[in-house]
């Protein structure tokens, strides 16, 4: 039985799935990345999931999000190059 997830993780849980990075989430919503990482852990624990792109998918199969309506426009951006010009991905470790 799933646990059910809170709004503010649900709305966390979507921005990931469109590709934003913690630190974006973070920026967007006013909150430390922190704070983010932590809400990712619970998202982690509580959908039994322990990556993100399982967690992506553990969101489209519980209908939390749907792939058809959901801008994946993030997700499909090449990767950007940090300060150092290493080239980071669309998505961090959050």
């Amino acid at each position: 039985m799933r646990r059910k997830l809170s709004v503010r993780e649900e709305q966390i849980l979507c921005l990931i799935c469109e590709g934003w990075t913690g630190k974006e989430i973070a920026r967007m919503m006013d909150l430390s990345l922190h704070t983010i990482v932590c809400y990712t852990t619970r998202l982690k624990v509580k959908t039994g999931q322990n990556r993100i792109a399982l967690l992506v998918l553990w969101a489209v199969v519980h209908e939390i999000i749907d792939p058809r309506k959901t801008s994946l426009s993030r997700a499909l951006l090449p990767g950007r190059t940090n300060q150092r010009g290493k080239n980071d991905g669309v998505m961090e470790n959050i």
